[in-house]
């Protein structure tokens, strides 16, 4: 039968594994590292050369120029080639059909890849990656002219980067070879060495569980081993000495673990805070554990054991409640309280804790108390993303319904306030800039005052809060109606605001946001950042109802002239056939000969 691996094989395995372990998580780590940055590179790479053929191409086909725009693309693939662009495979442009207008790829343009990659509707941009026979493309598509010329395309090869990765693997396995050639002796002799007094231990040991309590192992190591093999003689001693009272030993034992020392002993050594205390409202702590003097921040136990439980609690009714249940059912478990230190430091506690009673028939609680402030944080941090990704999911659904600009607005506007952990008043406006780019215009409200309502329904840039956002760009917070309130009416009750400006992807000011706060509000940049990114979606939508309406209006305007030229053409007819059928009467052959 095979013998187990010893201690001393484990070890080195361990070793040996740990470090594998390691190399294996760097090369991860820095190629995942390198790989996204050189991804991300490429593809800032891309997206400048398309934008740029995009903008150029717009003007080709506005002129009507396909010639010009097929050697355009051609000298620009050449061109960005030699400049550095040397991934860069094809360029081609595709009409609003999907048909294609030039392209890069000489005589014959691979047919299939026009409908690999399009845009959806809305879609400023497109990224795929396709397998092909160079190896994986980026390929990006962009509109042209908004998507009414057409779209552009470009494909990049990632051949560099797979180069790039392959040679960090090469360079990263041989460097880890290399450094276990040259660790792995030494870590063999020094294991060696250090497991050798234990292969003499475990002989000893055998003598002893056999009876021998004469063996003793001889060591000059000062290291742990060398305490342990002390250690081992001094219990074979020990063992000699006291084997023939072992029922005494024992006696003594239940007696340590029943006095107060022993309470002590075990519990100052936990990091979880352990008290016992008397019941009632104003119960007072018998005794504590290290752990809970650090965890109420006192300076000294006695500090502690001064202060009744009740005021650790941030409210004092939480005590006694907790004590009157404690009494009734005998045990209360994990129980979530908001609990302060000495010092005033407020944090979240669970406590556990169970109702005993001594030899006298006193009850008293023994509990125990964990502090789980960080636990609460991230639960608040995960439900306010959570509303943040639900409200912004709930705009953008309505934004791809067929309702109005306004109705949008108002929708927008009632999920913001609705958002439990903003600390915003139900009230607020959104103003848009419109005919004159200088000015804003109130289109919904919710809750706002009369007075306001007629007030501000035209805000020029500058002017009050709403206006001096709209002027910079900027968001502007105030907690209370200061001198740049201008807009003001009489018994106007005191508020605070946060004025957040919708900006389009170019800078361009589209509009303002504006959300009433309770007065003396200090400002959250948790909450900015969440309402400039609100905003930034909000733009982002109402700028593309305004394309979609002004299309709109164009289709109607195509087709109020189809219907004039048909009716045009309709009476040219019927004026020729007129003709026809004088010259007829008149006895002249007809010049149209319409049937």
């Amino acid at each position: 039968m095979l013998r187990p691996p010893g201690l001393r094989v484990k070890t080195l395995f361990l070793i040996f594994s740990f470090a594998v372990a390691i190399g294996l998580a760097s090369f991860i780590i820095i190629s995942t590292f390198v790989k996204g940055h050189f991804v991300d590179e490429l593809r800032e790479r891309a997206e400048y050369v398309i934008y740029e053929v995009a903008q150029d191409a717009a003007g080709y086909i506005l002129g009507d120029d396909i010639f010009g725009l097929e050697s355009y693309l051609e000298n620009k693939l050449l061109l960005d080639k030699k400049v550095g662009h040397r991934d860069l495979l094809y360029l081609f442009i595709l009409d609003k059909k999907g048909r294609v207008l030039a392209h890069t790829f000489g005589e014959f343009f691979p047919t299939e890849l026009k409908d690999i990659n399009r845009l959806k509707v809305g879609e400023d941009e497109r990224v795929r990656w396709l397998r092909t026979e160079d190896g994986i493309v980026m390929d990006i598509v962009v509109p042209v002219q908004g998507g009414a010329l057409g779209t552009a395309r470009i494909g990049l090869l990632t051949r560099h980067l797979d180069q790039i990765l392959a040679g960090m693997l090469s360079v990263s396995i041989t460097a880890f070879i290399f450094c276990l050639i040259l660790v792995m002796p030494a870590v063999i002799l020094f294991t060696r060495r250090w497991f050798k007094p234990l292969g003499e231990l475990e002989g000893a040991a055998e003598r002893v569980r056999q009876g021998d309590l004469t063996r003793k192992i001889k060591t000059s190591s000062r290291d742990e081993i060398g305490r342990l093999a002390q250690v081992f003689n001094e219990m074979t001693q020990k063992l000699r000495e006291t084997i023939g009272s072992r029922d005494k030993l024992v006696q003594e034992i239940e007696e340590a673990r029943e006095s107060e020392v022993g309470f002590s002993d075990l519990i100052n050594n936990l990091d979880t805070g352990i008290y016992r205390s008397t019941p009632g409202p104003d119960g007072t702590f018998i005794d504590v554990n290290l752990a809970m003097i650090k965890l109420f921040e006192a300076d000294s136990k006695e500090e502690l054991l001064r202060h009744n439980v009740g005021d650790l609690y941030v409210d004092p009714s939480r005590r006694a409640a907790f004590s009157k249940k404690l009494m009734e059912t005998g045990q209360v478990k994990d129980e979530e309280v908001e609990l302060m230190s000495i010092k005033g430091r407020r944090f979240w506690g669970v406590v556990t804790a169970i109702l005993c009673r001594n030899d006298k028939g006193e009850a008293f609680f023994y509990g125990i108390v964990e502090d789980i402030s960080e636990h609460k944080e991230t639960q608040y941090r995960l439900k306010r993303n959570y509303d943040i990704q639900a409200a912004l999911n709930r705009i953008l659904s309505v934004s791809l319904e067929r309702a109005s600009l306004v109705e949008l607005l108002e929708h927008a506007l009632n999920e913001i306030l609705d958002i439990s952990w903003l600390s915003l008043e139900s009230r607020g406006a959104i103003f848009l800039v419109e005919d004159d780019p200088n000015t804003l215009v109130l289109k919904v409200q919710r809750n706002l005052a009369v007075p306001l309502q007629t007030i501000c329904n035209f805000v020029p840039f500058g002017k009050c809060l709403c206006g001096r956002a709209a002027q910079t760009g900027e968001l502007v917070f105030s907690g209370y109606v200061d001198a740049r309130h201008e807009n003001i009416y009489t018994n106007m009750p005191p508020h605070g605001h946060y004025c957040v400006p919708l900006k389009s992807a170019s800078g361009k000011v589209l509009g303002v946001v504006t959300l009433y706060i309770k007065v003396g509000f200090r400002r959250d940049p948790k909450e900015e950042s969440f309402l400039m990114t609100l905003a930034g979606v909000l733009a982002t939508i109402i700028e593309r109802k305004k394309i979609e309406d002004s299309l709109v209006g164009k289709i109607e305007e195509v087709d109020k002239l189809n219907h004039f030229m048909i009716g045009r053409e309709k009476r040219i007819i019927d004026l020729k056939k007129e003709v026809d059928d004088t010259l007829k009467e008149m006895g002249r052959p007809p010049r149209y000969n319409i049937v």
